[in-house]
């Protein structure tokens, strides 16, 4: 992952796109959770600064669709936080 990088003075600063975002929380919640080669989906919902968040579809070896997106239950999600299993899958 490439990043632009500015040194003006401390702290560094990095500016990331909204690919370089979604790819950055999808290899390290893959790592968190000890997956090998993966398959990710990452949306972002919200207002940055009132509500903002992500939700990342991982499996392992296995194609995610976008489609798989409609069943997510938004509700638990909120609800229960971190790592909600997709119970319609």
């Amino acid at each position: 992952m490439d990043f632009e990088v500015t040194m003006k003075s401390a702290p560094l600063q990095i500016k990331l796109t909204e690919d370089e975002i979604c790819e950055f929380l999808s290899e390290n919640l893959a790592r968190e959770k000890n997956m090998g080669r993966f398959q990710s989906r990452v949306k972002i919902f919200g207002t940055p600064g009132v509500d903002l968040r992500a939700v990342v579809l991982l499996k392992e070896d296995m194609e995610i669709y976008d489609q798989e997106f409609y069943k997510i239950d938004m509700d638990s999600i909120d609800r229960e936080g971190r790592d909600v299993p997709n119970s319609h899958q």
